[in-house]
């Protein structure tokens, strides 16, 4: 009986290793005001965690970045409030592996537009529309992005200024990967730290 439940263990962790980790990006640029949100999401859902943060840039005030959490409480990032060291998170951990991810899908939408004129705002609809689709020619040539699904739309807006930008993506990575590049790194770190010192070496010797 133990030996079934603990073959069970096994496949189950195996088959999870091998579920894709979701992470959902949703970024709406206001004028000089950025709104981001990070949803990432396990098992189709049952395991998850909703991030928000946003940008502001204001003659007044300057440049701030604060996060808000479910609860709708908001935590100011920059400026730092407070000068007390903090220990690396895990999105920071495993932002060094950001080549393991799979990228599914990029939707780019926005107006652009300058009031009374016209020329101006085709124009700057124009380069907008050209710079997002070099984005996806550049991310297409991403071998993790093979099979993406890619939508840009662009209008002009003639009857006001306007600057909206709204970008979602969905983003993949494997569990299994996390894990191994773990290791490998541990592994690279041991080797470091048992190399020989060929300085101190080289002084025992007598070498210059």
């Amino acid at each position: 009986m133990v030996a079934v439940i603990i073959a069970a263990v096994v496949v189950f962790i195996s088959a999870a290793a091998m579920v894709p980790i979701r992470i959902g990006i949703d970024v709406k640029i206001r004028g000089l005001c950025v709104n981001i949100a990070i949803t990432v999401s396990y098992l189709l859902g049952l395991v998850g965690t909703t991030v928000t943060g946003k940008i502001r840039l204001s003659a007044a005030e300057g440049l701030r970045i604060t996060q808000e959490n479910k609860k709708g409480e908001r935590k100011q990032l920059f400026p730092r409030e407070t000068k007390k060291k903090k220990k690396r998170t895990v999105f920071k951990k495993v932002s060094v592996h950001l080549d393991k991810l799979h990228l599914r899908r990029i939707e780019v939408s926005g107006s652009f537009g300058l009031e009374n004129d016209a020329y101006n705002t085709v124009m700057l609809t124009g380069a907008a529309d050209i710079a997002v689709h070099a984005l996806f020619r550049m991310l297409a040539m991403r071998r993790r992005s093979k099979g993406c699904v890619m939508k840009a739309s662009i209008e002009p807006e003639f009857r006001k200024n306007a600057f909206r930008l709204n970008l979602e993506g969905i983003l993949e990575v494997f569990p299994y990967q996390i894990i191994t590049a773990f290791f490998r790194k541990k592994e690279k770190t041991g080797e470091k730290e048992n190399a020989p010192d060929r300085k101190h070496y080289a002084n025992l010797n007598g070498a210059d």
